[in-house]
């Protein structure tokens, strides 16, 4: 699935249309952009609050030097992320966004103005929860993050959920039966990220922010089909 289908899977593509952002079937460069934006933005915000980049950094030095996706592995979700590690898994409503914050973000995609400045924190502290949650559903209900269907892969629909996902590059191609060593590194990586997964959501809920996080690997994503570049 491309980026741009995964841009409107919780849309209100009407609305979009209304906006000028939707043009026959497909959306419009300017709407991909601020979608990007907006990930950025809202991400940029978190690691002000959360530390997200010192954390990538601790974990990358740590003796277990867990890697991050290379640019081709990554979903389509992963692909809009400025970091390394930490991405946006939900799917935005871009559309819920009032147009006076809207024209703002388009006016920041035309100068190439991508960084979180007071501007923008106050647009992203306005508006994230609207925008992050799937209105299909009753607020609290837990909802699929998938596409595996595992417990570990659901969230309420009206948090922010954060997707955590490393390089798995020195797991492959190793005898797991055969090497106990590789099956102790393994484990030590895979608690990593899950005692990751859990400060970050410890240090959210005492800042009230509504957040999840969710570990993926490469059998838990989607991979893109093609790749479609957006300016980040």
């Amino acid at each position: 699935m491309s980026i741009e289908n995964y841009m409107l899977r919780n849309a209100d593509t009407k609305k979009l249309t209304k906006l000028g952002f939707v043009e026959g079937t497909r959306v419009t460069e300017m709407y991909k952009q601020i979608y990007q934006l907006y990930t950025s933005l809202l991400l940029q915000y978190l690691d002000k609050l959360l530390g997200l980049r010192e954390k990538e950094e601790q974990i990358k030095n740590s003796f277990l030097q867990l890697q991050p996706i290379k640019e081709e592995d990554k979903d389509a979700y992963q692909s809009l992320s400025p970091l390394e590690f930490f991405y946006v898994r939900n799917d935005l409503k871009i559309e819920s966004i009032t147009q006076d914050y809207l024209r703002l973000l388009q006016k920041r995609c035309e100068n190439k103005n991508y960084q979180l400045d007071a501007i923008a924190e106050q647009i992203i502290r306005d508006t994230c929860m609207n925008v992050v949650t799937n209105t299909k559903y009753k607020k609290g209900t837990r909802i699929n993050y998938g596409p595996s269907t595992k417990d570990d892969y659901f969230a309420p629909n009206d948090s922010i959920v954060l997707g955590l996902r490393r390089n798995p590059e020195y797991d492959k191609g190793r005898e797991k039966k055969d090497n106990p060593e590789w099956v102790e590194m393994f484990f030590k990586k895979e608690m990593l990220m899950q005692a990751l997964k859990k400060l970050i959501e410890e240090e959210a809920a005492k800042k009230g922010i509504p957040l999840e996080v969710i570990v993926y690997d490469e059998n838990s994503v989607t991979k893109r089909i093609k790749q479609e570049q957006v300016k980040k």
